[in-house]
């Protein structure tokens, strides 16, 4: 599957891409340390440091060497500093522009999936307004959208972290995400424990 990653940070996400054999075709980030960093471990022909506010689906497009209707998967984490916990959680606040601009190149670029990931702020601020508007309107664009809280750490990050994902595809496919594989028991984490 040829890949776009947005807002791609130093690789994380495309490294287990990579690892699952889809071709990430072009990583974007704004921040020049993380884009060297996705150079020096992932290569340098696919990193993009661009503002993803400014950039244009065609530039992206141009940039990953497709054409029109050749994406097959967006995946990004969007900024999310004002729907934290930390963060004022106000649509309006320019760092949540990025997560409009992540919804409208999906639904510019068409590609048959997408993955969004953002903090547990998301599902709550505003009273769920915000999620309901972005799901809305991959709605709109004929997308299969679900969306759940993932607390990553039953799925192997060595971390406590909630996370949200928004998942959507064009193929009509109902969506089951992964049961978890870590579960907690006492202070510890057990693989595979009941």
């Amino acid at each position: 599957m040829k890949t776009l990653s947005l807002f791609a940070g130093c690789g994380g996400c495309s490294l287990g891409l990579m690892q699952a054999g889809y071709q990430v075709k072009l990583a974007v980030d704004i921040d020049t340390d993380a884009c060297n960093t996705y150079s020096a471990n992932l290569g340098h022909q696919t990193v993009v440091r661009a503002d993803l506010a400014s950039t244009q689906a065609d530039d992206l497009l141009a940039w990953a060497g497709l054409g029109a209707n050749e994406v097959d998967l967006i995946v990004g984490g969007p900024p999310c500093q004002g729907f934290s916990s930390a963060g004022a959680r106000d649509w309006t606040d320019p760092r949540n522009a990025l997560l409009r601009r992540f919804v409208e190149i999906v639904t510019e670029l068409r590609p048959t999936w997408f993955v969004m990931e953002n903090v547990e702020g998301l599902l709550t601020a505003n009273e769920g307004y915000y999620i309901i508007e972005v799901i809305t309107r991959f709605l709109e664009a004929g997308y299969w959208v679900g969306a759940r809280k993932v607390y990553m750490e039953s799925h192997g990050l060595p971390q406590r972290r909630k996370r949200v994902l928004i998942v959507g595809n064009l193929e009509e496919c109902d969506l089951d995400f992964p049961a978890p594989v870590y579960h907690e028991l006492d202070c510890c984490v057990l693989p595979g424990a009941a």
